[in-house]
């Protein structure tokens, strides 16, 4: 059974074993007391499926953690790789470029051809120099401030947010 289920059927159970119990304290078979202790006892050991169910579900999350982060890891090194493979390529494209402009060569192949084409690249180092007839204004975004939110609903206001009543943490 998966938990769904598992948490159902204890539900079921539950409300049957309270119904059961009810009706023997009202004909007299059981005290108050006896009813209770019947009840706390038959949760208890029927509780251990579910209990069994989440710590697997536990093990399982934390697997998924852990590979997430190696794959963080992973990704880190590949984009660290890829900066320094782009790097690499640029020196060398700068050195290409250099010796091409100095003997005025563009070599080529059956394979591949290089050459060079006159073009300019505007490079700007400071944009508050630029005149605002060659800028365009893109309009700032908005972020949600998480504790501004909470505050706001329990202060009675309305927002259409999903809440959690509690976080689960892992040792």
């Amino acid at each position: 059974m998966n938990l769904f289920e598992l948490n159902r059927a204890f539900a079921e159970m539950e409300a049957s074993l309270s119904a059961s119990l009810a009706a023997d304290v009202a004909e007299g078979k059981l005290t108050e007391e006896q009813a209770k202790q019947i009840y706390l006892d038959t949760l208890e050991g029927e509780s251990g499926d579910i209990e069994t169910k989440l710590l697997n579900y536990a093990k399982v999350i934390k697997n998924k953690e852990a590979e997430a982060a190696a794959l963080d890891e992973r990704i880190k090194s590949l984009q660290a790789r890829k900066k320094a493979l782009e790097g690499g390529k640029d020196n060398l494209a700068s050195l290409a470029v250099k010796v091409m402009l100095e003997r005025a060569i563009t070599p080529k192949d059956s394979e591949i051809a290089m050459g060079l084409r006159k073009s300019e690249a505007v490079i700007i180092d400071d944009e508050s120099l630029i005149p605002n007839t060659a800028k365009e204004y893109v309009p700032a975004s908005w972020a949600v401030r998480k504790a501004d939110v909470k505050k706001l609903l329990k202060d009675g206001q309305q927002i259409p947010v999903r809440t959690s009543r509690c976080a689960i943490t892992w040792r």
